[in-house]
């Protein structure tokens, strides 16, 4: 088993079809619905849990098209719509956000203008997708998007990098990097070590 930094591989994002969450937030997860207090308490559960990569269970199979997900279709509507950002659907969800909440938020972001929201799409938005089309992406420090390995060896799409990964797909990229965040115990069988870190590299394309 890696003890150390989780392994990073890149591949072609065009043939990674499905989305799952890692199994740790799905336990993080079930933990919070038995009791809404455990979000105040399970954070550090949630980290040690995490410091495994081999899981077991049924967290493979509760996938979804990653061509469903609202980031797909945010970023490929965008792109679309490139010329005339305001009549994305992406901005129309942002704007009708800060109608009803006073505020739209994305990540760690939280504005309350409509000057704003314009910015963001301005400044972050659509420049990401034009990088993307013309440089490929460029990871900064601790800025993996992360992956999973399902039980028949297939990488999955997980959260962190939704939009980035959207947006590889939309740009056309054939080369993008996943941090794999999980390893299903039916494909990693009893391999540990510098043997799994092989299989996994297997799955990506050479450096």
């Amino acid at each position: 088993m890696f003890l150390t930094e989780k392994p990073v591989i890149w591949l072609d994002p065009q043939q990674v079809a499905l989305h799952a969450l890692p199994p740790g937030a799905a336990y993080a997860r079930r933990m919070q619905k038995r009791n809404p207090l455990d979000r105040f308490t399970t954070a550090p559960a949630y980290a040690v849990w995490r410091k495994r990569l081999v899981f077991g269970g049924d967290w493979d199979l509760d996938t979804q098209e990653f061509r469903s997900l609202r980031q797909w279709r945010w970023c490929a509507d965008l792109d679309a719509h490139r010329d005339n950002y305001r009549a994305s659907l992406w901005y129309r969800r942002a704007t009708a956000a800060l109608e009803k909440n006073g505020y739209f938020r994305h990540k760690a972001q939280q504005v309350r203008s409509i000057t704003a929201i314009d910015q963001i799409f301005q400044s972050d938005f659509l420049p990401l997708l034009d990088s993307m089309r013309q440089g490929g992406y460029e990871p900064g420090l601790g800025e993996w998007p992360l992956g999973l390995i399902d039980r028949h060896g297939r990488v999955l799409k997980s959260e962190k990098g939704r939009h980035r990964f959207a947006a590889a797909l939309v740009g056309g990229l054939r080369r993008f990097p996943l941090q794999i965040a999980a390893i299903h115990r039916d494909w990693a069988g009893s391999d540990r070590g510098a043997r799994l870190a092989a299989r996994v590299a297997q799955l990506g394309m050479p450096v």
